[in-house]
């Protein structure tokens, strides 16, 4: 990936990113306001300006995260689900404390054998929680569920926010796509869709509007 500072002017940074997307060079264009105007104060400034780096630095991430799982591969490894989701299950918690929004895990984690990467199935999670969290900003619930169903686990993560639109629900996982949205890359579903294909598996989502999302993943057992 190639990243160019286009210019810089009073009011905004101006980069390009290049990334390889199905062979071919996907150019992004990331702009960002460089001050806010001097009548006010300088902590407003300092906050205004801390927001807007965080902003770039999650966009820069997302950005770099989709070229390395896009031409890498990962090394699986057999391990325990039910341990690896009661560490994540403390994460979350910890991720919503003091928010408006309240865990709820409906079943115990089976204790069966799955073939995971933790770091990048642990992406996945959060990038859905994270997602869900945006989409509940006056609080709700985040439902999670766990099911075996023959040789696949099912993960599944609900929320009580509005819900996905149905003309959008088929292209979420689409490279770039932000359907609306003012702030990052559209490339958060996406990677999450390339890492459960590099686990075998599959990440879907059904939703009825007003009724909020819910996002399966399902991974094969180890045999």
């Amino acid at each position: 990936m190639e990243c160019f500072i286009l210019k810089i002017v009073t009011w905004k940074v101006v980069l390009i990113f290049i990334v390889p997307v199905d062979g071919r060079g996907q150019r992004i264009v990331i702009s960002m306001p460089t001050r806010v105007r001097p009548a006010s104060g300088m902590m407003v400034r300092k906050t205004r300006i801390r927001k807007q780096v965080d902003r770039l630095t999650s966009m820069i991430k997302e950005l770099l995260e989709f070229t390395r799982i896009s031409q890498g591969s990962i090394v699986l490894a057999q391990a325990d689900f039910a341990g690896y989701v009661q560490q994540l299950l403390e994460e979350i918690r910890s991720e919503l404390d003091g928010s408006l929004v309240k865990l709820e895990c409906e079943n115990t984690p089976p204790s069966v054998d799955v073939l995971m990467e933790p770091d990048r199935l642990t992406h996945v999670f959060f990038n859905l929680i994270h997602n869900a969290l945006e989409a509940m900003p006056n609080g709700g619930k985040l439902i999670v569920r766990f099911a075996v169903n023959g040789n696949s686990l099912i993960t599944e993560i609900e929320d009580t926010g509005p819900g996905v639109a149905p003309e959008i629900a088929n292209r979420l996982f689409e490279p770039f796509a932000t359907f609306g949205k003012p702030q990052g890359t559209g490339l958060g579903l996406s990677i999450c869709r390339k890492i459960i294909e590099d686990h075998r598996g599959h990440i879907a989502v059904r939703s009825q509007p007003g009724r909020g999302a819910i996002f399966s993943v399902t991974l094969p057992l180890r045999a």
